[in-house]
């Protein structure tokens, strides 16, 4: 016999916002029924059973399939002692807040006359050049101006980041397999048509289940579009 659950479809949402099974509630109204108080005092239970639970040894944590330093040049230094504070306060934001996602717009009205009249100096034909070739350039000029966002942190216990001195993008590429993230190596060493020519290519691989799995590793940043 199934177990009625006492719940408002309110509750019943807010439950699944934050993550929470309803079916492990315990009600504590009348007859049961289930509160917004009794799902956030369910939340805080299951966090505080998390931290007190044993953390793994070094020994037993999960290694990498493939270490960072594989894919290039890196450099590893330790965690700065205000980012190693402020740590575990952003990892339970990240468990217990509400996430909101910031969208901007840039007019690309130049870049797309410039892209569409490309073409070869020999032939004169028209180049195709996929805008997503662009949008990798300008990610790794990004990343130069930037270098603390193309790092991995190596050891929550050490507190040692690796700065990976390569920039190795990764491409959303969606297939009826489902969604595979393959790496263009060495982004900054490319000129705009050859990263368009290896963006077709890798994506044909990956929907031809024809790729490399090292190729889903040891990225700096994904771009999805």
């Amino acid at each position: 016999m199934n177990q009625i659950i006492h719940a408002s479809p309110k509750v019943r949402k807010f439950a699944r916002q934050l993550g929470a099974d309803i079916s492990q509630l315990k009600g504590s109204e009348r007859n049961g029924r289930i509160t917004e108080d009794d799902v956030r005092n369910f939340i805080k239970n299951q966090i505080k059973q998390q931290e007190n639970t044993p953390k793994k040894s070094i020994n037993e944590k999960k290694k990498l399939e493939f270490d960072h330093s594989e894919f290039g040049k890196i450099e590893v230094t330790q965690m700065p002692r205000i980012k190693r504070l402020a740590a575990p306060n952003l990892s339970e934001s990240w468990r217990t807040i509400p996430h909101v996602t910031h969208h901007d717009e840039a007019d690309v009205t130049e870049l797309e006359n410039f892209r569409k009249n490309l073409k070869d100096n020999f032939t004169g034909e028209k180049k195709k050049i996929t805008p997503l070739a662009f949008i990798t350039k300008a990610l790794v000029n990004s990343l130069k101006k930037f270098p603390n966002f193309n790092c991995s942190i190596k050891d929550e216990e050490s507190y040692e980041l690796i700065l990976k001195k390569y920039f190795h993008i990764g491409i959303a590429v969606d297939t009826e397999h489902g969604l595979m993230v393959p790496k263009i190596r060495n982004a900054d060493n490319k000129k705009i048509e050859e990263l368009s020519i290896e963006l077709k290519d890798i994506s044909e691989k990956c929907r031809n289940l024809k790729i490399d799995k090292k190729e889903f590793f040891g990225g700096s940043m994904t771009i999805t579009s």
